[in-house]
């Protein structure tokens, strides 16, 4: 969605109940909300066919939310072919 701004993207995940966001930072330079926390990346170490770059990034967009959110990314990260990798990030920063 070129040139929307931050704000709009924190409204409509508000609006629409959305607590988890899995984005490419790099196609979302400076629009990423303040409020959201990142709690993961993904590293993709296989051929990309589908996706647009080697690593993607998961934000919690409500803070209450990342308690429950974070152990289904654990075990997700359990669940992942040998050769890919999550990052966990501490949530309580």
């Amino acid at each position: 969605m070129a040139n929307v701004s931050a704000e709009t993207y924190r409204d409509f995940v508000e609006s629409n109940n959305v607590h988890l966001v899995i984005v490419y930072d790099e196609c979302f330079p400076g629009e990423i909300p303040g409020t959201w926390k990142k709690l993961a990346s993904m590293h993709i170490s296989r051929t990309k066919v589908s996706a647009a770059y080697p690593e993607v990034q998961f934000y919690v967009t409500d803070p209450q939310a990342a308690d429950k959110l974070l152990p289904e990314l654990e075990d997700f990260s359990k669940s992942l072919p040998p050769r890919e990798r999550m990052t966990i990030y501490d949530h309580k920063d």
